[in-house]
């Protein structure tokens, strides 16, 4: 690895477990294949490595923390409840890009006091939003790396929960996160926009604020799956993980799964061997390993594993698969837009993700055809407008349990409609 064009990690050494998909592996005579991983540029694997960059931000596979600001290394921190054995930055220096934050507002500290937005748990551990949060990330986007840029580094804060907060503590909060990171926060209506899009601009902070007191320029909390349950048994908490596998998510959600479980002893778990197990990537499994089904990955004692290398190594795997085919389940809107990012778009309208107004991507910078196949089972009909749509072809309205597949013709520029059902055509206007 001495120079730094790498593309991706190729994961080696060997898995602690047989899972099916191991067992694959040797029936096919790969017994040798070892599984562990190549860190050498966590710090800044998003330039270092191929794949991510070719994601939107919530497409991509991420490496998080569960209770970020709960590690050992805070001063404060009571042991039973840290969940981390690393600062907030040096989890950021290991290759975690979302921080799981739970801010605890002192009211009877001053204004301007680092502590007054302290980290907690059950009780505080001492670090603050201001002095280990915003003031760790211009740390880590001023180190020195062998390779890549931090600058570009893309992070985000998911402040997923708030305790003694008023309105007036939100804005207080809102207001130090707009100063300190100023243009660095990206608005969410880049959440369309592939990272290395993203680079052109300034943009390189999501924060993700779970209240309805949330700035504009901030994004919905991180829908964070998580099985409710503190004390569980390694075995149901993978069954529960099985079943988010299986759930669809919302085209434009921040999510993440939850791998976190408390022992006997009241302490954060650490199974890390297991959940390495679970969401492990190589070049042989690809596109079918377990971890594709999921996005965010928040852990406890994240330093412990090696699920970081995976999501990175994940993240390329589906960079090569992510424009061929993608499904979208819409936004419930009165429009939305469908982006220009794929080949095969698969579109689903239901009941509490519809929208009024469906509106055909624009046409794509390259010389590719593509095509959308549209289905609703939706109560409301949905109106389909299509730009630049070829001669005898208008906009449409497809009523409930209806579908059509659209084609566009990068040798015309004009979309055609190919099939569909209970479509009802509407006059073309001038």
């Amino acid at each position: 690895m001495g120079k730094h064009t790498l593309t991706h990690l190729i994961p080696s050494g060997r898995p602690k477990c047989s899972t099916t998909d191991v067992q694959s592996m040797k029936d096919e005579g790969n017994s040798n294949l070892k599984i562990s991983p190549i860190n050498e540029y966590r710090s800044t694997w998003m330039t270092v490595y191929g794949g991510i960059r070719e994601l939107r931000i919530v497409d991509g596979i991420i490496p998080g923390t569960h209770d970020s600001g709960m590690d050992k290394a805070a001063n404060y921190s009571l042991y039973w409840e840290s969940t981390q054995d690393e600062s907030p930055y040096d989890q950021l220096m290991a290759g975690i890009r979302v921080l799981d934050l739970r801010v605890h507002f002192q009211h009877g500290l001053p204004v301007g006091h680092h502590r007054r937005f302290s980290l907690f748990h059950a009780s505080d551990s001492g670090r603050s939003v201001q002095g280990d949060i915003l003031l760790g990330i211009n740390y880590f986007r001023n180190h020195k790396p062998a390779a890549g840029d931090p600058k570009k580094e893309i992070i985000i804060l998911d402040f997923h929960e708030f305790k003694d907060f008023t309105d007036a503590a939100h804005r207080e909060l809102i207001d130090i996160i707009k100063r300190d990171l100023g243009d660095l926060i990206i608005p969410p209506d880049k959440r369309d926009t592939v990272i290395k899009d993203l680079w052109a601009g300034p943009g390189r902070v999501v924060i993700a604020y779970n209240s309805a007191r949330r700035d504009p320029t901030f994004w919905p909390g991180v829908n964070q799956r998580w099985s409710g349950k503190d004390y569980i048994s390694t075995g149901d908490l993978k069954d529960f993980i099985d079943g988010v596998s299986r759930e669809v998510k919302p085209w434009s959600e921040l999510r993440s799964i939850q791998c976190h479980k408390i022992t006997l002893f009241g302490t954060p778990d650490d199974f890390q061997d297991r959940i390495g197990e679970w969401f492990y990537s190589n070049d042989i499994i690809g596109s079918g390993a377990f971890i594709q089904k999921f996005f965010i990955i928040n852990t406890d004692w994240a330093s412990r594993g090696w699920y970081i290398d995976y999501c990175i190594h994940a993240s390329f795997i589906k960079s090569h698969t992510y424009r061929d085919e993608h499904y979208i389940l819409v936004n419930q809107s009165e429009s939305f837009k469908l982006p220009n990012l794929f080949t095969h778009l698969r579109v689903e309208l239901k009941d509490g993700y519809w929208t009024r107004e469906l509106i055909l991507p624009d046409p794509r910078p390259s010389t590719e055809s593509f095509d959308v196949y549209i289905k609703t089972s939706a109560a409301y009909n949905v109106k389909i407008k299509m730009n630049g749509a070829a001669p005898g072809t208008a906009d449409f309205t497809l009523t409930t349990n209806g579908s059509a597949t659209i084609a566009f013709d990068s040798q015309t520029q004009q979309w055609t409609v190919i099939t569909g059902r209970n479509a009802v055509n509407e006059e073309k206007k001038d």
